[in-house]
């Protein structure tokens, strides 16, 4: 009896990487196919729907993220190889084989000339447990790979050309926490943890830090920090 339990366990942890062939429809709210809504897979990666509003992927995450508008993205959860999506006006209702789900959307993260600000509310709606899943997918360019970030930095500094590869790729970018310098995102991680951030600012160009800030910085202010200025 034990020795099959542990096979059952060592099963189900060996099928929870498992790729999901997912299917989904996206259509507006009154069941019309929905044409060009954009999946986004990974930085840089997306499909767009069929014009029948189809489109298939191969996911190993347990959540999709669409472009439903211009400045608007949906999170769906992935349960089971099919959904299909409803756009109403504030929110999407995501039909799965025995469930039914009402998500918002979430407004884009606001572009602006020194970089990009990710505010108290976003931080929220996004339901992230921590910087790293705050940071993951949520913004071009930056890449999260397990407990690394980096950035594909905008400035003119250019990082040591080793092998065609640009070593700036390999490095992450400087971290502030309240204006504290931090030894990189695992420490600014705890730090700050995700229910005590107030915003965080992503500067791909960091040249004001000289070639310390070839990698980029990012800024992260807790709303103490905030109260206090």
């Amino acid at each position: 009896m034990k020795r099959n339990l542990l096979i059952m366990l060592f099963l189900s942890a060996l099928c929870a990487g498992f790729a999901v062939e997912l299917t989904g429809v996206v259509c507006d709210a009154k069941g019309k196919p929905k044409k060009g809504i954009e999946v986004l897979l990974a930085d840089d990666v997306k499909v767009k729907t069929k014009k029948d509003g189809i489109f298939n992927i191969e996911t190993t995450k347990d959540s999709i993220t669409l472009q439903v508008s211009r400045d608007e993205t949906l999170t769906v959860p992935v349960r089971g190889d099919r959904m299909v999506i409803f756009l109403e006006k504030k929110q999407a209702r995501v039909e799965y084989d025995n469930d039914t789900l009402h998500i918002p959307y979430v407004k884009e993260l606001k572009y602006y000339s020194q970089g990009i600000l990710i505010n108290r509310e976003q931080i929220v709606k996004s339901g992230a447990r921590d910087l790293y899943e705050l940071l993951k997918g949520r913004v071009a360019g930056c890449v999260v790979n397990g407990n690394l970030i980096s950035l594909r930095p905008t400035g003119n500094l250019r990082g040591e050309m080793r092998g065609g590869e640009d070593l700036k790729s390999n490095f992450e970018p400087l971290f502030f926490v309240d204006g504290v310098e931090c030894r990189g995102s695992a420490q600014a991680n705890v730090r700050a943890p995700i229910e005590t951030i107030e915003s965080v600012e992503v500067l791909k160009d960091g040249t004001m830090y000289g070639l310390r800030g070839a990698a980029g910085a990012i800024h992260i202010t807790t709303i103490k920090g905030a109260t206090s200025k």
